[in-house]
């Protein structure tokens, strides 16, 4: 990972552990890109406005903190290991799900 360059950006969960709010703004947050990493490779993984990102590996309380994604605009972002992505059947409004939590 490095944040100068690269075609994919990653949401890395020690990053959702203590860097984001529960509003994750691609566009505006600083987010690491895959070094080396391919578009072809990661395009069924990309990540799109709306998303919610949880944490999935922590050994205290903060497990299962959670992000909602937006900003994604000329950007292909996925996310990283130890998180799982969930996305709402039906579209919600901007915000919504980031707020719940």
């Amino acid at each position: 990972m490095n944040y100068d360059e690269g075609e994919i950006k990653t949401v890395h969960y020690g990053d959702i552990l203590v860097k984001y709010g529960p509003i994750l703004d691609i566009s505006r947050d600083k987010i690491s890109f895959i070094t080396d990493g391919a578009l072809d490779k990661y395009r069924n993984s990309l990540l799109e406005n709306g998303d919610i990102i949880f944490t999935d590996a922590v050994e205290d309380e903060t497990v299962g903190k959670a992000v909602e994604v937006n900003g994604i605009k000329d950007n292909y972002v996925v996310s990283g290991l130890h998180t799982i992505v969930a996305r709402p059947k039906e579209k919600m409004v901007v915000f919504f799900c980031g707020i719940l939590h």
